[in-house]
């Protein structure tokens, strides 16, 4: 409900995937764990918007995720 309020959209068929159309940022949520994925300049304004709402530690490096090693990728 905070993320839709906060312009997110649920991707269709994708329960715990949500889509911020401003900043082109795909965010994954699962019980407590967030990914945020799109361009890396639009990350410290995508965590400060979510953060308007809901409480959430300071991000941190990518480690396992739903049990899987995940490692940053940057595309020009």
């Amino acid at each position: 409900k905070q993320l839709k309020e906060l312009g997110f959209v649920k991707l269709h068929g994708f329960e715990q995937c949500f889509y911020y159309k401003k900043l082109d940022l795909h965010l994954f949520v699962y019980v407590d764990g967030f990914k945020l994925a799109g361009p890396k300049n639009h990350f410290k304004k995508g965590w400060s918007l979510i953060r308007e709402r809901i409480k959430l530690d300071e991000p941190t490096k990518l480690e396992k995720y739903l049990g899987c090693d995940h490692e940053a990728v940057f595309i020009d």
